[in-house]
Protein backbone atom coordinates (compact mmCIF):
# COMPACT_ATOMS: atom_id res chain seq x y z
CA UNK A 1 0.00 0.00 0.00
CA UNK A 2 3.31 2.37 1.06
CA UNK A 3 4.54 1.32 -2.13
CA UNK A 4 1.50 1.94 -4.00
CA UNK A 5 1.29 5.63 -2.63
CA UNK A 6 5.12 6.32 -3.05
CA UNK A 7 4.52 5.37 -7.01
CA UNK A 8 1.56 7.90 -6.92
CA UNK A 9 2.48 10.57 -5.30
CA UNK A 10 6.24 10.51 -7.62
CA UNK A 11 3.88 10.47 -10.89
CA UNK A 12 2.10 13.19 -9.71
CA UNK A 13 5.35 15.33 -8.78
CA UNK A 14 6.49 14.00 -12.16
CA UNK A 15 3.74 15.28 -14.14
CA UNK A 16 3.33 18.70 -12.00
CA UNK A 17 7.12 19.63 -12.54
CA UNK A 18 6.65 18.92 -16.80
CA UNK A 19 3.38 21.31 -16.27
CA UNK A 20 5.17 24.06 -14.96
CA UNK A 21 8.03 23.93 -17.03
CA UNK A 22 5.71 23.87 -19.96
CA UNK A 23 3.10 26.56 -19.04
CA UNK A 24 5.35 29.21 -17.21
CA UNK A 25 6.32 30.48 -20.82
CA UNK A 26 3.05 30.43 -21.78
CA UNK A 27 1.93 32.42 -18.80
CA UNK A 28 4.69 34.38 -19.25
CA UNK A 29 3.70 35.15 -22.74
CA UNK A 30 0.31 35.97 -22.13
CA UNK A 31 1.14 38.28 -19.07
CA UNK A 32 3.24 40.10 -20.82
CA UNK A 33 0.75 41.21 -23.68
CA UNK A 34 -0.43 43.26 -20.81
CA UNK A 35 2.73 45.22 -20.68
CA UNK A 36 3.74 48.28 -23.14
CA UNK A 37 6.92 49.31 -24.42
CA UNK A 38 10.36 48.06 -24.86
CA UNK A 39 11.77 44.83 -22.93
CA UNK A 40 13.09 46.18 -19.57
CA UNK A 41 14.23 44.52 -16.22
CA UNK A 42 10.50 43.91 -14.70
CA UNK A 43 9.31 41.48 -12.42
CA UNK A 44 7.52 38.09 -13.90
CA UNK A 45 3.97 39.61 -13.15
CA UNK A 46 2.82 42.95 -14.46
CA UNK A 47 1.70 45.39 -11.67
CA UNK A 48 -1.97 47.02 -11.94
CA UNK A 49 -0.43 50.00 -13.23
CA UNK A 50 1.55 48.54 -16.17
CA UNK A 51 -2.10 46.86 -17.32
CA UNK A 52 -2.95 47.99 -20.79
CA UNK A 53 -4.32 46.43 -24.04
CA UNK A 54 -2.79 48.94 -26.55
CA UNK A 55 -0.92 46.09 -28.03
CA UNK A 56 -3.61 44.52 -29.01
CA UNK A 57 -5.56 47.59 -30.14
CA UNK A 58 -2.68 48.86 -32.17
CA UNK A 59 -2.47 45.67 -33.98
CA UNK A 60 -6.24 45.42 -35.08
CA UNK A 61 -5.63 49.18 -35.61
CA UNK A 62 -3.31 48.21 -38.50
CA UNK A 63 -5.40 45.89 -40.18
CA UNK A 64 -2.80 43.05 -41.30
CA UNK A 65 -4.32 40.84 -38.84
CA UNK A 66 -7.38 40.28 -40.72
CA UNK A 67 -5.64 39.81 -44.15
CA UNK A 68 -3.58 37.19 -42.24
CA UNK A 69 -6.36 35.55 -40.35
CA UNK A 70 -8.92 35.40 -43.25
CA UNK A 71 -5.66 33.81 -45.65
CA UNK A 72 -5.32 31.15 -42.75
CA UNK A 73 -8.68 30.34 -42.52
CA UNK A 74 -9.07 30.00 -46.50
CA UNK A 75 -6.10 27.97 -46.61
CA UNK A 76 -6.99 25.63 -44.02
CA UNK A 77 -10.27 25.18 -44.48
CA UNK A 78 -9.93 24.76 -48.48
CA UNK A 79 -7.47 22.64 -48.29
CA UNK A 80 -9.04 20.19 -45.15
CA UNK A 81 -12.35 20.46 -47.50
CA UNK A 82 -10.07 18.86 -49.80
CA UNK A 83 -8.33 16.59 -47.97
CA UNK A 84 -12.17 15.21 -46.60
CA UNK A 85 -13.52 15.06 -49.80
CA UNK A 86 -10.65 12.43 -51.19
CA UNK A 87 -10.30 10.61 -47.78
CA UNK A 88 -14.16 10.13 -47.80
CA UNK A 89 -14.15 8.67 -51.41
CA UNK A 90 -10.86 6.95 -50.91
CA UNK A 91 -11.46 5.66 -47.66
CA UNK A 92 -15.34 4.07 -49.03
CA UNK A 93 -12.99 2.28 -52.07
CA UNK A 94 -10.59 0.84 -49.72
CA UNK A 95 -13.12 -0.55 -47.42
CA UNK A 96 -15.64 -2.21 -49.36
CA UNK A 97 -14.23 -3.04 -52.38
CA UNK A 98 -11.59 -5.97 -53.33
CA UNK A 99 -9.02 -3.32 -55.23
CA UNK A 100 -5.56 -4.54 -56.68
CA UNK A 101 -3.18 -4.01 -55.32
CA UNK A 102 -4.90 -2.83 -52.09
CA UNK A 103 -2.61 -3.36 -49.63
CA UNK A 104 0.33 -2.01 -51.48
CA UNK A 105 -1.87 1.44 -51.59
CA UNK A 106 -2.06 1.25 -47.95
CA UNK A 107 1.41 0.25 -46.92
CA UNK A 108 2.36 3.20 -49.65
CA UNK A 109 -0.06 5.67 -47.36
CA UNK A 110 1.92 4.32 -44.46
CA UNK A 111 4.88 5.20 -45.93
CA UNK A 112 4.55 8.49 -47.35
CA UNK A 113 3.10 9.96 -43.81
CA UNK A 114 6.86 8.56 -42.47
CA UNK A 115 8.64 11.05 -45.46
CA UNK A 116 9.47 14.11 -43.79
CA UNK A 117 8.08 17.40 -45.09
CA UNK A 118 10.86 19.15 -45.45
CA UNK A 119 12.20 16.91 -47.80
CA UNK A 120 9.79 17.14 -50.60
CA UNK A 121 10.38 21.14 -50.09
CA UNK A 122 12.33 21.84 -52.97
CA UNK A 123 11.09 19.39 -55.34
CA UNK A 124 7.66 21.03 -55.18
CA UNK A 125 9.14 24.50 -55.34
CA UNK A 126 10.53 23.56 -58.40
CA UNK A 127 7.73 21.32 -59.81
CA UNK A 128 4.95 24.04 -59.51
CA UNK A 129 7.87 26.60 -60.62
CA UNK A 130 8.09 25.19 -63.77
CA UNK A 131 4.21 25.04 -64.32
CA UNK A 132 4.20 28.72 -63.34
CA UNK A 133 1.91 27.71 -60.19
CA UNK A 134 3.31 29.30 -57.57
CA UNK A 135 0.10 30.81 -55.85
CA UNK A 136 -2.52 30.32 -53.14
CA UNK A 137 -4.01 27.14 -54.97
CA UNK A 138 -0.58 25.57 -54.90
CA UNK A 139 -0.37 25.97 -51.13
CA UNK A 140 -3.71 24.67 -50.85
CA UNK A 141 -2.69 21.72 -53.09
CA UNK A 142 0.04 20.72 -51.09
CA UNK A 143 -1.89 21.05 -47.82
CA UNK A 144 -4.10 18.78 -48.99
CA UNK A 145 -1.63 16.30 -50.36
CA UNK A 146 0.46 16.19 -47.78
CA UNK A 147 -2.86 15.17 -44.84
CA UNK A 148 -4.57 12.76 -47.63
CA UNK A 149 -3.17 9.30 -46.26
CA UNK A 150 -4.13 10.34 -42.83
CA UNK A 151 -7.64 11.31 -43.85
CA UNK A 152 -7.90 8.17 -46.08
CA UNK A 153 -6.53 5.63 -43.05
CA UNK A 154 -9.07 7.22 -40.85
CA UNK A 155 -11.59 6.94 -42.90
CA UNK A 156 -11.31 3.50 -44.05
CA UNK A 157 -10.86 2.77 -40.41
CA UNK A 158 -14.04 4.24 -39.26
CA UNK A 159 -16.11 2.59 -42.43
CA UNK A 160 -14.70 -0.77 -41.58
CA UNK A 161 -16.62 -0.36 -38.57
CA UNK A 162 -20.16 0.17 -40.35
CA UNK A 163 -21.72 -3.10 -40.99
CA UNK A 164 -21.79 -3.94 -44.36
CA UNK A 165 -25.52 -5.45 -43.86
CA UNK A 166 -26.24 -1.43 -44.36
CA UNK A 167 -24.81 -0.99 -47.68
CA UNK A 168 -26.62 -3.92 -48.76
CA UNK A 169 -29.58 -2.95 -47.67
CA UNK A 170 -29.61 0.25 -49.39
CA UNK A 171 -28.48 -1.80 -52.74
CA UNK A 172 -31.62 -3.73 -52.22
CA UNK A 173 -33.89 -0.02 -52.12
CA UNK A 174 -32.62 0.76 -55.62
CA UNK A 175 -29.07 3.03 -54.50
CA UNK A 176 -26.54 3.03 -56.57
CA UNK A 177 -22.86 2.65 -55.15
CA UNK A 178 -22.39 6.76 -54.98
CA UNK A 179 -26.12 7.21 -53.27
CA UNK A 180 -25.54 4.64 -50.78
CA UNK A 181 -22.02 6.69 -49.98
CA UNK A 182 -23.74 9.47 -49.56
CA UNK A 183 -27.40 8.76 -48.05
CA UNK A 184 -25.53 5.52 -45.67
CA UNK A 185 -21.62 5.82 -45.38
CA UNK A 186 -21.15 9.79 -45.31
CA UNK A 187 -23.79 10.28 -42.59
CA UNK A 188 -22.84 7.35 -40.18
CA UNK A 189 -19.10 8.40 -40.87
CA UNK A 190 -19.48 12.43 -39.79
CA UNK A 191 -17.70 11.99 -36.66
CA UNK A 192 -14.50 10.69 -38.67
CA UNK A 193 -14.97 13.38 -41.88
CA UNK A 194 -15.02 16.15 -38.59
CA UNK A 195 -12.02 15.17 -36.70
CA UNK A 196 -10.35 14.94 -40.11
CA UNK A 197 -11.32 18.16 -40.67
CA UNK A 198 -10.75 20.01 -37.59
CA UNK A 199 -7.33 18.43 -37.64
CA UNK A 200 -5.96 19.31 -41.35
CA UNK A 201 -7.66 22.78 -41.28
CA UNK A 202 -5.07 23.19 -37.35
CA UNK A 203 -1.91 21.73 -39.66
CA UNK A 204 -2.96 24.42 -42.32
CA UNK A 205 -2.94 27.02 -40.02
CA UNK A 206 -0.38 26.59 -38.14
CA UNK A 207 2.00 25.65 -41.07
CA UNK A 208 4.54 28.03 -42.06
CA UNK A 209 7.48 26.76 -44.27
CA UNK A 210 5.62 26.63 -47.21
CA UNK A 211 3.83 29.35 -46.98
CA UNK A 212 7.03 31.24 -46.67
CA UNK A 213 8.82 30.04 -49.86
CA UNK A 214 5.44 29.63 -52.00
CA UNK A 215 4.27 32.85 -51.85
CA UNK A 216 5.66 36.29 -52.08
CA UNK A 217 3.10 38.71 -51.70
CA UNK A 218 2.35 40.17 -48.40
CA UNK A 219 -1.54 40.21 -48.85
CA UNK A 220 -1.32 36.30 -49.58
CA UNK A 221 0.54 35.58 -46.13
CA UNK A 222 -1.19 33.24 -43.78
CA UNK A 223 -0.88 34.37 -39.99
CA UNK A 224 2.05 32.74 -39.45
CA UNK A 225 4.11 34.05 -41.78
CA UNK A 226 2.42 37.25 -40.77
CA UNK A 227 3.86 37.33 -37.34
CA UNK A 228 7.61 36.26 -39.07
CA UNK A 229 7.39 39.28 -41.10
CA UNK A 230 6.41 41.54 -38.65
CA UNK A 231 9.79 40.88 -36.64
CA UNK A 232 10.90 43.54 -38.92
CA UNK A 233 8.50 46.25 -37.62
CA UNK A 234 8.22 45.13 -33.74
CA UNK A 235 11.56 43.95 -33.76
CA UNK A 236 12.27 45.80 -30.44
CA UNK A 237 8.71 45.62 -28.98
CA UNK A 238 8.59 41.95 -27.57
CA UNK A 239 5.24 42.72 -25.99
CA UNK A 240 3.57 43.25 -29.42
CA UNK A 241 4.85 40.24 -30.66
CA UNK A 242 3.66 38.43 -28.09
CA UNK A 243 0.28 39.80 -28.25
CA UNK A 244 0.63 39.12 -32.30
CA UNK A 245 1.49 35.10 -31.29
CA UNK A 246 -2.06 34.98 -28.66
CA UNK A 247 -4.15 36.19 -31.68
CA UNK A 248 -2.81 33.64 -33.71
CA UNK A 249 -3.43 30.93 -30.70
CA UNK A 250 -7.07 31.88 -29.86
CA UNK A 251 -9.23 30.67 -33.20
CA UNK A 252 -7.62 27.37 -32.44
CA UNK A 253 -8.08 27.32 -28.78
CA UNK A 254 -11.68 28.23 -29.39
CA UNK A 255 -12.51 25.38 -31.57
CA UNK A 256 -11.25 22.76 -29.72
CA UNK A 257 -12.68 23.94 -26.59
CA UNK A 258 -15.86 23.96 -28.59
CA UNK A 259 -15.45 20.78 -30.57
CA UNK A 260 -13.02 18.70 -28.55
CA UNK A 261 -15.65 15.80 -27.85
CA UNK A 262 -16.42 15.10 -31.02
CA UNK A 263 -12.53 15.26 -32.36
CA UNK A 264 -11.88 12.44 -29.36
CA UNK A 265 -15.08 10.85 -30.39
CA UNK A 266 -13.90 10.99 -34.43
CA UNK A 267 -10.74 9.57 -33.55
CA UNK A 268 -11.77 6.51 -31.15
CA UNK A 269 -14.47 5.49 -32.10
CA UNK A 270 -14.10 2.89 -34.99
CA UNK A 271 -10.99 1.80 -33.81
CA UNK A 272 -12.66 -1.42 -31.75
CA UNK A 273 -14.75 -3.55 -34.05
CA UNK A 274 -17.68 -4.98 -32.64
Amino acid sequence: MKYKTLVLTGKYAALSIISFITLTPLVWTLLSTLRYGVVQNRSFFPSLSELTLKNYIEIFQDGMVFIYIRNSLMYGGLSAALCVFIGLMAGFSLSRYKLPGKKIILTGFILIMMIPVLVLLVPLYFMFAKLNFLNRAALIIIYAAGNTPFCVWLNKTYIDSIPRELDEAAYLDGCTKLQTLKHIIFPLSLPASFSTLIIIFVNGWNELIFALIFLDRVQFRPITSGILGSLGRYVNEVYKMNSFAIIACVPILILFFVFQRYIMGGLTAGAVKE
